[in-house]
């Protein structure tokens, strides 16, 4: 494929990688004499061989990037829950497994620190957290029982934006977390529904722990692993 300005002039739009395209008009690219040029398709000619392709049958978009990077620092965990995302194959089958130094996050604008339970590899997390903030929006997912309220207040000092915390039915002392973390601004408590959302014995648990209470509650399905997987990466960090 050749891209040619109406009075002749080669252009070189693949000299940058992708195209650069402001509002699928206009093209960044170079001359043959190295000049930079940002032309519309409405003013190139697009010829493959002998072929011209018509200005208005050009549509360029720019890449899809990943908004967010769900970084599993660790895949153990101190609970062993029948229902976790993780032991699903089409949720394991989409991990990406890398090292920290082959992980871009610049292309990211949101960090979700995850697991396992991520705060088995406490270090790590604040090494993360200070790192990436404030250039990143983070989040952290955990189960809360290895966190006290001193180290998750110490978090959002390091620059942590929200912290999630799952209350487990099927851990009796993971229901303590919503006392332990309720008056701390940016926890949010995501109550693991194994069944659904509507079901009985849902409902039931939420009355019994006088759920309804506490703000910032929402009820998880293990089917909403699935609601954000075009616009994020899953990525198990290795040494």
């Amino acid at each position: 494929m050749k891209l040619l300005t109406k009075d002749g002039r080669e252009l070189y739009p693949y000299i940058f990688g992708t195209p650069n395209v402001d509002g699928c008009d206009k093209i960044h690219c170079k001359d043959s004499n190295g000049n930079e040029v940002a032309i519309t398709w409405q003013d190139v000619i697009v010829c493959f061989g002998s072929y011209v392709l018509p200005p208005n049958h050009i549509r360029l978009r720019k890449p899809e990037t990943k908004k967010t990077l769900r970084l599993m620092v660790t895949l153990d965990c101190n609970f062993n829950c029948s229902y976790c995302c993780n032991k699903l194959p089409e949720v394991n089958s989409r991990f990406i497994h890398k090292s920290l130094d082959l992980i871009d996050f610049k292309q990211y604008d949101s960090i979700c620190i995850t697991g396992g339970e991520p705060f088995l590899c406490e270090c790590l997390v604040k090494e993360l957290i200070q790192k990436l903030s404030p250039s990143h929006k983070i989040y952290m997912y955990s189960n809360g029982n290895l966190i006290s309220r001193n180290d998750a207040e110490m978090l959002f000092k390091l620059g942590l934006n929200g912290l999630n915390i799952g209350i487990h039915p099927e851990q009796e002392d993971s229901v303590v977390n919503l006392k332990k973390f309720a008056d701390i601004p940016g926890v949010v408590f995501y109550v693991e529904n194994i069944y659904n959302a509507a079901s009985s014995e849902c409902r039931h648990f939420a009355e019994s722990q006088e759920i309804s209470k506490y703000k910032n509650v929402k009820f998880w399905r293990r089917d909403d692993c699935f609601n954000n997987v075009d616009t994020e990466d899953w990525v198990v960090l290795t040494n």
